[in-house]
């Protein structure tokens, strides 16, 4: 093993030590002359550092810095400077430091390297960082000596060696004096007992754990009693929901909140409670933005947006719950063609429960940002038909401006003449609408033409169109509606 801390010269001894060993060196700082100082500073923090006291050697060193700065530069006070920060939970000052490739070569860094990959949720790498540390956990203080081998041992579980695991757990617990350390160590052995297949063995001691007074072990045995429930289907979705909601509060701010957090989403999905399960999402990544792990929850929340609104999981949503899930979340919204589609069914569904101006206001925003072409050209039409839905006929016509196109394809350029004539109409045009229909002897134009003239009181136009319009649509028996009003006319 390749080392940069020498813990144990560091340490100058055992506990029993300790306070005859920090009134030496404290001395020696005293009395140290300006050229010694520095070192008898550093002798300082080294020994607080191996004993855990990883505040205390922060300020010496940084107070060492201050009145050297040459000593930044230094590999082992940079090393010390990240596991100090990454123990005050400083994550970002700890990724500084500890990242650098000049400790790429040392096990015990890595071992700092592994805690640091745990807090920000990353798995996988902080089992690849304990395999290369080996047993140096061993060589720590008591109570980093704990954390960290409790560390190793739910990283080495995670990765399906029981054995090792349990090694870990054993002389943890054949050494701890600690009661926290003893419940957090019954909670990992009640996951091995369940791995082994020895279940009442696990839910006897989880039990136990959860009787207990740790907050952190009762909080984790909770968790995962509630999804072997689940599993076994002895407890619904909904109560399952239920108790990992509890969680939430019972720990905060570390990778197992992460967890929760990202358990209680996937639950709320499969549940159908898709507004939930995203604003957990949202949650998770806003709070937890450090965590290698959030970018994944991103990539879920875009994939599931998309889900629902491009693969029918909105189909069986009522549909302001599907308005209300856009608004909330339309910074998920696929770039291109599949957030096009996503805005235009939404459109659909909002016109359908007559909600014409909000409709009006998806497609105007889609029209003004993120259409070009001939598809620009689709959705200003189907924009000028919402508008005139809505009794706004100059809308219409704006839209039908705004979205202009050379080389239209005929059948949309017909259309769109169309709508003009409609809404000259509506605004009391007439004689332009009527202008805009010269030349055009199509049933949809003769249907225009009927009436425009029906609302200017020109009734021989009316019958004449209307003559026109039921010889270019055959009446077959029974007769249709469209066909029975306009005889009627």
């Amino acid at each position: 093993m390749t080392t940069l801390f020498e813990l144990v010269a560091w340490r100058r001894g055992d506990e029993s030590e300790f306070a005859a060993n920090r009134f030496a060196l404290q001395r020696a700082v005293a009395t140290a002359s300006k050229r010694e100082l520095g070192n008898a500073r550093f002798d300082l923090a080294r020994f607080m550092f191996a004993h855990g006291y990883m505040a205390e050697a922060f300020g010496i060193l940084k107070l060492l810095v201050e009145q050297e700065p040459a000593r930044a530069e230094n590999i082992s006070l940079r090393a010390m400077r990240g596991v100090m920060n990454l123990a005050m939970n400083r994550v970002p000052e700890a990724t500084g430091d500890l990242s650098a490739t000049v400790f790429d070569a040392y096990d015990d860094v890595a071992m700092w390297r592994g805690v640091l990959a745990m807090k920000q949720g990353d798995v996988s790498g902080a089992s690849a960082y304990f395999e290369q540390a080996g047993d140096l956990w061993l060589e720590l203080s008591s109570p980093l000596r704990e954390r960290v081998g409790l560390m190793a041992a739910e990283v080495i579980l995670d990765n399906g060696d029981l054995a090792q695991a349990k090694t870990h757990l054993d002389i943890l617990r054949s050494t701890t004096k600690n009661y926290d350390t003893l419940q957090r160590v019954n909670h990992l052995t009640g996951r091995i007992l369940l791995a082994s297949n020895n279940r009442e063995e696990a839910v006897d001691l989880w039990r136990r754990v959860i009787a207990g007074s740790d907050r952190l072990a009762r909080a984790r045995a909770i968790y995962d009693d509630t999804l072997m429930m689940l599993g076994e289907k002895q407890i619904s979705l909904k109560e399952a929901i239920s108790e990992i909601e509890s969680l939430r509060y019972a720990w905060r701010a570390d990778d197992f909140e992460l967890t929760v957090l990202r358990q209680l989403a996937a639950l709320y999905i499969r549940d159908g409670q898709y507004r939930q399960g995203l604003a957990t999402m949202k949650l998770a990544v806003t709070h937890f933005s450090d965590f290698s792990a959030t970018a994944d929850i991103a990539s879920r929340m875009n994939e599931l947006f998309a889900e629902i609104f491009l693969r029918d999981g909105a189909e069986d949503m009522p549909a302001i719950d599907a308005l209300t899930l856009y608004f909330e979340f339309q910074e998920l919204m696929p770039v291109g063609a599949e957030g096009d589609v996503v805005i235009q069914r939404l459109a659909d569904r909002l016109v359908a429960l007559d909600l014409l101006g909000r409709a009006a206001e998806l497609l105007d925003h889609q029209l003004k940002y993120r259409l070009r072409g001939v598809e620009m050209a689709r959705v200003g039409t189907r924009l000028a038909i919402i508008q005139l839905m809505n009794g706004s006929p100059n809308g219409a016509i704006r839209a039908l401006r705004r979205s202009r196109l050379k080389n239209m394809p005929e059948d949309l350029l017909v259309q769109r003449r169309h709508i003009r004539v409609r809404a000259l109409a509506d605004l009391g045009r007439i004689e332009d609408a009527m202008k805009r229909l010269v030349g055009d002897n199509s049933a949809d134009a003769e249907l225009l033409r009927a009436d425009v003239a029906w609302r200017a009181g020109n009734w021989r136009e009316v019958a004449e169109a209307t003559e026109r319009l039921l010889e270019l649509t055959p009446i077959k028996r029974p007769v249709s509606s469209f066909a029975s009003r306009h005889l009627l006319r």
